[in-house]
């Protein structure tokens, strides 16, 4: 008989295929996420990839709005509607060379109750088309949905903004993505879901300390500074939106949280400023004018493209990782216990924190994903 650890060795080694997926998410609105996508997939067009966005953000689709296309003949919500619809089907060349999208709409009621279930259905359509790379613009909150197609990708990019709500949210997804890792992992033993599936629901010190146990036994053998391999999830993260260096500490936010809370390395892949005249820019412009003058983030995203292009992720002067100056450290940390918001000096704002010397409340709400003060 197979061993449990084998098993799971076995089922990490089918999680571990590669593809051509770059899945983009957040979990709050508004900040940008979709001209992200369109943005990459027009830099890897410059490169003679095609690529096909797809937009799965079925509360809220946007992308047909973005490229001009105002009634598409069929959408994705068809693929779900009727099985014999296949995803070539769908498909609408935009006015860009090598750009593909394939949009949604607002018309299938009910279908992000059921959207978990196609996922399979999806990924398995996905080897069909004819493109160097699929972009999954995927949908904000927490679905099931999204989480399970974010983890299935080859690039999971995670996009922020520097609002404290934008750190909560995000952390929430991350954490979500790791419990619905598990969830696949240990599919077939009954006390481990249990575990998972409360986790899901409520936090608390000992589902914690369950949870790092659950992952600690997938790899016995080992004990990293951080769980990536053992889950074979690679997050990045984009802070879109920056106004000023003072933004960066939102970055440096949800890196803590994501260390210190799910031990995972969340690579941060740079930043983008913001644009003032974005939004008049796409009121006047093509979407082509707007991708090729790229609001000042021209040298970013040729990076990132080229990076993709040669799956290398060595960070260059225009797209290098976030770094923080490093603040004074005291000789303690404030809180150890669990109960109280995380306040401790690796935060991004220790030594010039009125909250770490009792103020109120805490600035940043950094970690959020406890008590929110």
């Amino acid at each position: 008989m197979i061993g449990l650890q084998e098993k799971q060795k076995n089922r990490l080694d089918l999680l571990q295929k590669k593809n051509n997926i770059i899945a983009i998410a957040s979990s709050k609105g508004g900040v940008g996420k979709t001209l992200v996508a369109a943005n990459i997939a027009y830099h890897l067009t410059k490169l003679n990839k095609t690529v096909t966005i797809i937009d799965l953000n079925l509360a809220s689709p946007g992308l047909h709005a973005l490229f001009g296309i105002n009634s598409p003949a069929k959408c994705i919500n068809s693929l779900f509607i009727d099985s014999s619809t296949k995803l070539t089907e769908v498909v609408v060349a935009t006015k860009i060379k090598n750009l593909n999208v394939i949009c949604d709409s607002h018309h299938s009621l009910g279908k992000l109750e059921k959207a978990d279930l196609f996922v399979d259905k999806l990924l398995s359509a996905v080897k069909l088309l004819k493109s160097d790379y699929v972009i999954f613009d995927l949908g904000t909150g927490l679905s099931k949905f999204d989480t399970k197609l974010f983890l299935s990708a080859q690039t999971a990019l995670m996009i922020g903004t520097p609002e404290p709500t934008a750190v909560k949210d995000n952390f929430s997804f991350l954490k979500l993505c790791v419990l619905h890792r598990l969830e696949e992992i240990y599919r077939r033993d009954v006390a481990a879901l249990q575990v998972i599936h409360e986790a899901q629901l409520s936090y608390n010190s000992a589902l914690n300390d369950n949870i790092k146990n659950l992952i600690k036994n997938i790899m016995p053998d080992t004990n990293p500074r951080y769980d990536n391999d053992k889950l074979n999830f690679f997050p990045k993260y984009i802070l879109n939106m920056v106004r000023d260096d003072s933004d960066l500490l939102y970055a440096q936010a949800i890196n803590s949280a994501v260390n210190e809370r799910l031990r995972l390395k969340l690579q941060q892949v740079g930043f983008i400023p913001f644009c003032r005249q974005l939004r008049a820019l796409l009121k006047k412009s093509s979407i082509e004018d707007v991708l090729k003058n790229a609001n000042g983030a021209k040298n970013f995203y040729e990076n990132l493209a080229n990076e993709l292009v040669a799956d290398s992720w060595v960070a260059t002067k225009y797209n290098a990782p976030i770094k923080i100056k490093k603040l004074t450290k005291v000789d303690r940390d404030l809180y150890q216990d669990d109960q109280h918001l995380i306040c401790t000096s690796s935060c991004a704002r220790w030594g010039d924190c009125s909250y770490q010397h009792g103020g109120y409340p805490c600035k940043i709400k950094y970690i959020g994903f406890m008590n929110t003060n």
